[in-house]
C-alpha cells in the first residue's frame, strides 16, 4: 500500500470523487491500482488472469504489485535503511539512494511532530511535522547535491 489507490475504502472514494469531477478516466486508472496493488486481492486477480490464459497481465500485475510493496518498506525508518545497504551492497546505487531517502524522511516528520507537540499540543505537532519533512527534504536534497555535484531536488523541494 505505498499509494492510496492500493488501499481499500480510500481507492474508492478517490475513484467516486474522480467521477464526480468527470474524471472518468482517472477513476479507471485508481481502480487499476486497486485491483494490481493491494494485497489479496492483487493477487487473486492475477491468480484468475493465469486461469483464462491472461499471463502477461498476471505477470505486469505482480510486478506492480512487488514494486509497491518495496516502496512501503523503503518508507519504514529502519527497514528502509536496512534495505537501502542491502542494495548498496549489491552494486544498487540508485535503489539505495531511493530506499535511505524514503527511509529518513518520516524521522524528520516523526522529529518535528514530537517537537512540535512539546511547544505547541496538537497544531504544533501539525506545524512541526510540516516543518520536520521540509527540513529533511532540505537536508536530503543539499546532500545529494553535494554528492552527485548537481541539484537533486527531494521531496517537497521538487
Amino acid at each position: 500500500m505505498g499509494n492510496g489507490d492500493s488501499i481499500p475504502v480510500i481507492s474508492q472514494t478517490k475513484s467516486v470523487v474522480q467521477l464526480i469531477a468527470g474524471d472518468s478516466e482517472g477513476a479507471a486508472k485508481t481502480q487499476e491500482n486497486f485491483v494490481k496493488g493491494c494485497p489479496g486481492i492483487s493477487q487473486a486477480v492475477a491468480l484468475g488472469a493465469v486461469v483464462v490464459g491472461e499471463t502477461e497481465y498476471a505477470k505486469e500485475s505482480q510486478k506492480y504489485f512487488v514494486k509497491n510493496m518495496s516502496d512501503v518498506a523503503d518508507s519504514i525508518p529502519v527497514v528502509g535503511h536496512a534495505k537501502g545497504i542491502i542494495h548498496y551492497a549489491v552494486g544498487d546505487k540508485e535503489g539505495g539512494d531511493e530506499a535511505m531517502k524514503s527511509a529518513s524522511r518520516p524521522v524528520g516528520v516523526a522529529a518535528g511532530v514530537i517537537g512540535g507537540l512539546v511547544v505547541g499540543g496538537a497544531v504544533g505537532a501539525y506545524a512541526g511535522g510540516v516543518a520536520g519533512g521540509k527540513a529533511a527534504d532540505s537536508v536530503i536534497s543539499g546532500a545529494d547535491k553535494i554528492v552527485h555535484d548537481e541539484p537533486r531536488p527531494c521531496g517537497h523541494n521538487n
